[in-house]
């Protein structure tokens, strides 16, 4: 069931709904504010439509590449446990 938690971001002051604990909650608060720090200064940003629009494509790019590497991760694994069958395989049947 959804619980209102109170956060602030930027000295902003939001409700937001969640199934998950407040520390969790709390944690995606933060991380988000790093973000958004981390781009205001970066590109000495003021307005914050842009600014949430710049770093939300950052944490976009962030998670495009992280699914990428966990794909291929998979894919090697995947090979690996295939080596490993054909030589159990051949093993076996020795």
């Amino acid at each position: 069931m959804k619980k209102p938690y109170s956060i602030n971001i930027l000295g902003i002051e939001l409700t937001v709904m969640s199934d998950d604990e407040q520390e969790y909650v709390d944690r995606v608060a933060s991380f988000v504010e790093n973000k958004l720090k981390a781009t205001m200064g970066d590109a000495h940003i003021s307005d914050t439509s842009i600014l949430s629009i710049l770093t939300s494509m950052n944490i976009a790019d962030e998670l495009f590449k992280a699914e990428i590497k966990y794909k291929e991760r998979i894919q090697y694994l995947e090979t690996k446990i295939e080596e490993l069958i054909k030589m159990i395989e051949t093993k076996v049947s020795l």
